[in-house]
C-alpha cells in the first residue's frame, strides 16, 4: 500500500527478470478510476524527488504514461504517491 506524500522503495534490479546489472527500466505506469485528483512520480532511490511528476490524474479517468527510470541505490526505484486523501493499493 502506498500512504499519500510518503516515499517507497522497491527493489528492480534482479527482480522480475530484470538482470541484476541493469541500470534503467522501461515502465507503464496505470491509474484507473481513482477517487481523487493526485500524482505519481517515480524517481531513483537515493535522489531527490524530480520537479515534475510521472504521472498526474483526476477522479474518475483512465490514465498511463510510459516512463524510463534509472535505477538508484540497490537497484531501486522510489515511489511517492500523492492524493487529496486516503491510501492507494
Amino acid at each position: 500500500m502506498l500512504v499519500s506524500g510518503l516515499e517507497r522503495n522497491f527493489p528492480v534490479a534482479g527482480v522480475c527478470g530484470v538482470p541484476p546489472t541493469a541500470i534503467a527500466v522501461a515502465l507503464n505506469v496505470a491509474v484507473v478510476q481513482p477517487t481523487a485528483e493526485g500524482f505519481v512520480t517515480l524517481y531513483p532511490t537515493g535522489e531527490s524527488p524530480p520537479s515534475s511528476s510521472t504521472l498526474n490524474f483526476r477522479s474518475g479517468i483512465v490514465r498511463a504514461n510510459n516512463a524510463v527510470i534509472r535505477l538508484g541505490a540497490g537497484g531501486q526505484i522510489a515511489v511517492v504517491y500523492g492524493v487529496a486523501s486516503g491510501p492507494a493499493t
